[in-house]
């Protein structure tokens, strides 16, 4: 399940990628791909220093050993590029540098270097790692999609803004486990503000849920419409699509929020039918049932930037424990995922499926 927003954009023709055509060029775009990430770092040295102390070169370091190390831990890092392995453990446990800085200016950056197409969207889906022992920040016994089962895990909420071919990661939020914060006399103390005035009520459901599953089941032939969705590898992307206002009621909270319902149906096999579906702050008096089922599919590319992120860039290779350490190297991750996307975009002409693995 995941959640997105879309947001308009000026329309610019794309050319298909099959009618690219090799040059006298070819390749060579990446021949200055180095300097071109020292200019990209540069442009956040301002982020980290404190009042005393500058440690940009710490975060150089880094990021240049996130694109070169194969193990991209602090003690590789470190080792490959000939820096003191407690001075950059330091930097990222302790140097108060502020990583929302990062991450926001990330996400500035990326949606201005993003082409400027009719949608682009805000996709919004969750990852998890495999972890031992209990003393990483967030870790537990929770439900891991990247395993399919319940496994002692850490697990994140990440968000990309994606734009056809091309998504970066902009944002996340760790997730912490009930056993690490669930405590429901500290969270009713903290909804009264002061003491005077009547006291909060709280909003109750006056009818039962219903899971997406059961309400499938209710569903007749003439609730849903079949669309094209856009081209893939295999052919055009057709489904069967149903779409419906509800109310998302948060116990934590005991507060609704209104989305719309977005439920698509295919048939990969003859025999086999999947369903996938997803809630959305969109509705379709805002836009048309295709525009709505395009942002739907983009779901491939935060599947696809996750993906790079842990294998090409080591996000699930972290050995820190603590909650500021997890913030820092997220940040320089997400630093890093950006200039990969400003590669692919400049070299589209030439490279036009170069991927993170080739830069």
């Amino acid at each position: 399940m995941y959640l997105y927003v879309i947001e308009k954009q000026a329309h610019r023709s794309q050319q298909c990628l099959i009618h690219r055509k090799k040059n006298n060029q070819y390749g060579k775009t990446l021949t200055s791909a180095l300097e071109r990430l020292s200019v990209h770092l540069a442009e956040y040295q301002h982020i980290f220093r404190n009042r005393t102390k500058k440690f940009f070169d710490k975060a150089e370091k880094y990021a240049q050993g996130i694109v070169q190390s194969q193990m991209r831990n602090i003690e590789r890092i470190s080792e490959e590029s000939g820096t003191d392995y407690y001075q950059m453990q330091h930097f990222i446990s302790e140097s108060k540098w502020d990583a929302r800085e990062v991450v926001n200016q990330v996400a500035l950056e990326v949606s201005t270097v993003l082409p400027k197409r009719k949608l682009t969207g805000l996709i919004i889906d969750e990852s998890g790692w495999v972890k031992k022992g209990d003393k990483s920040v967030g870790v537990g016994w929770q439900y891991c999609g990247n395993v399919g089962k319940i496994s002692n895990s850490q697990v994140a909420v990440f968000a990309c803004l994606s734009n056809g071919d091309f998504a970066s990661m902009i944002d996340s939020r760790l997730y912490l486990p009930k056993d690490w914060c669930d405590d429901p006399e500290r969270c009713y103390e903290a909804e009264r503000k002061g003491t005077k005035g009547p006291m909060p009520k709280r909003l109750k459901a006056t009818t039962d849920g219903i899971s997406v599953c059961n309400y499938l089941k209710t569903l007749d032939r003439q609730q849903w419409q079949k669309l094209s969705v856009r081209n893939t590898t295999k052919g055009v992307l057709t489904g069967e699509y149903h779409f419906a206002r509800v109310y998302i009621w948060d116990k934590a909270t005991d507060q609704t929020e209104q989305r719309l319902l977005v439920i698509r149906k295919t048939k990969p096999g003859k025999a086999t039918v999947e369903i996938k579906y997803s809630f959305t702050n969109a509705n379709l008096e805002q836009y048309t049932p295709e525009a709505l089922a395009y942002m739907q599919a983009e779901r491939f590319f935060i599947e696809h930037c996750i993906k790079e992120a842990k294998d090409i860039l080591g996000l699930d290779q972290f050995q820190t424990r603590k909650w500021l350490a997890w913030h820092h190297q997220v940040a320089l991750n997400f630093l890093v995922s950006s200039f990969i996307l400003k590669e692919k975009l400049r070299c589209f002409e030439d490279l036009p499926l170069l991927s993170a693995r080739d830069i």
